[in-house]
């Protein structure tokens, strides 16, 4: 089952040129393979409480216009 969620991943990634890692319990970051450097990415938050997912303020989040803040 692993290999399966491996290999699921590996293919997401390559059609459609982005992944999704966890980063600590309901915390997840997109990357996308055609950033221009390895920080340029996403950081996203589920709150359980009010099942909202939000978007983190990263270096890489300041750049993309305030529109895309909103979710």
């Amino acid at each position: 089952l692993l290999n399966d969620i491996s290999d699921f991943r590996k293919t997401v990634y390559l059609l459609f040129g982005y992944k999704i890692d966890v980063v600590q319990e309901h915390q997840y970051r997109l990357s996308s393979l055609y950033a221009e450097q390895q920080e340029d990415h996403l950081l996203f938050e589920y709150s359980v409480g009010d099942k909202k997912m939000r978007m983190l303020e990263t270096d890489f989040s300041l750049t993309i216009g305030e529109d895309a803040m909103k979710l």
